[in-house]
């Protein structure tokens, strides 16, 4: 927002010049949001995001640019509290007192802790974030003449990004934990498991590799891609992939497209699972690629998911002083169970280890334990 102030009533009933905003969910599970803001009567442009996943929200800001008079703030948290405050807050491991008037420049990578609440956790690359315990004061009559002129004071937590005076591209970049104590965002903030792929006025996209999901708000027409995704349009795309298959989810938040958008996912597969009225499989392979008419859709989410065929490879057994070395290639999504017999006759193939696949070579070591041993590796 940009800091001004504005006369009761000022910009009421009025709408933005943007049709950009809405998102893309699949498998009724994980979600993206997005929105293309101006600010009503002022120069104040940005491209905001925000990725529902299991235990966190992801949320980015690109291109914030505004030639105002006033400075430019991102709110991350406004929370009131309660009076007297009770709640304990921790920033980057140590207790504060949450006392009106304690205030704070955070440093970059930055993780902070509000009990009752959850936490916030700020990637390194961030900069201008602000903290602030303060008490805010106001009326009904302030907002609406006429509306009671009572005065009520409440004690806030206040977090924001500064992007200062007539910022020209700048950004964000923060994720909320719901719920966390202050020791588990500690550990997230030490091993983060979201990956920021993109976050520009172009692009701005997120991929959780435990989850398999992977997420972008593609802002303009024309191609354009990020990770596993590339599209020829302006649209919200997010997939879930699985060892065995992938799930999409596709939608045009402008709601303005009277034709196609055309997806192509960098992936192969054996079929289609199931597949939205509106959604066209142009190819399964080498690359999957999906027409989906979104003409009228008014900016619902179209939903297709493909099955995968296991992958062909080769293993070797190496021995190797009084181990066997059974290596394989892998493939990213797929995991791989070694199994061994002791002789081809016998009924079933006994697990020896998993591995998850990377797209790199992987071994398991067995200890030799007589002459004649047979292995296989399963893909599951």
């Amino acid at each position: 927002m940009e800091t001004n102030s504005h006369a009761n009533s000022a910009g009421e009933a009025t709408t933005t010049d943007q049709n950009w905003a809405g998102g893309a969910q699949v498998k009724n599970s994980y979600g993206v949001a997005g929105m293309s803001l101006h600010a009503w009567n002022t120069t104040l442009y940005a491209k905001k995001s925000w990725f529902t996943l299991d235990n966190e929200i992801v949320c980015l800001g690109a291109g914030i640019t505004c030639g105002g008079p006033a400075e430019v703030h991102t709110t991350a948290e406004n929370r009131r509290l309660g009076t007297p405050i009770t709640n304990s807050f921790t920033l980057n491991g140590a207790a504060i007192t949450p006392a009106i008037g304690w205030s704070s420049n955070l440093p970059s990578p930055s993780w902070c802790a509000l009990s009752g609440a959850g936490g916030y956790y700020f990637p390194a690359g961030t900069t201008n974030l602000q903290a602030i315990f303060v008490a805010n004061s106001g009326s009904w009559s302030q907002i609406k003449s006429g509306d009671s002129g009572t005065v009520y004071t409440y004690d806030y937590l206040k977090l924001w990004f500064n992007h200062g005076l007539q910022p020209t591209n700048g950004s964000y970049a923060y994720v909320i934990l719901p719920g966390m104590n202050a020791s588990s965002v500690s550990n997230y903030a030490l091993s983060p498991d979201i990956i920021i792929l993109t976050n520009t006025p172009i692009v701005q996209a997120v991929k959780k590799p435990v989850l398999g999901v992977v997420a972008a708000n593609f802002w303009t027409n024309g191609t354009s891609s990020a990770d596993l995704i590339a599209v020829n349009s302006k649209s919200s795309v997010i997939t879930l992939e699985s060892s065995n298959s992938i799930a999409i989810g596709i939608s045009d938040p402008t709601q303005t497209n009277t034709g196609s958008i055309t997806v192509t996912l960098n992936r192969a597969a054996s079929g289609l699972l199931s597949a939205d009225p509106g959604v066209t499989v142009v190819q399964l392979a080498p690359q999957i690629i999906l027409s989906v008419n979104v003409n009228g859709s008014h900016g619902k989410t179209f939903q297709a998911s493909f099955s995968y065929s296991p992958p062909l490879f080769a293993i070797t057994a190496t021995r190797t002083g009084t181990n066997i070395v059974i290596s394989f290639p892998t493939q990213s999504g797929f995991n791989y169970q070694v199994q061994y017999k002791n002789d081809l006759t016998d009924a079933v193939w006994n697990p020896l280890g998993s591995v998850a696949g990377d797209n790199t070579v992987k071994s398991i070591t067995d200890p030799v334990m007589g002459n004649v041993r047979f292995y296989r590796a399963e893909v599951q």
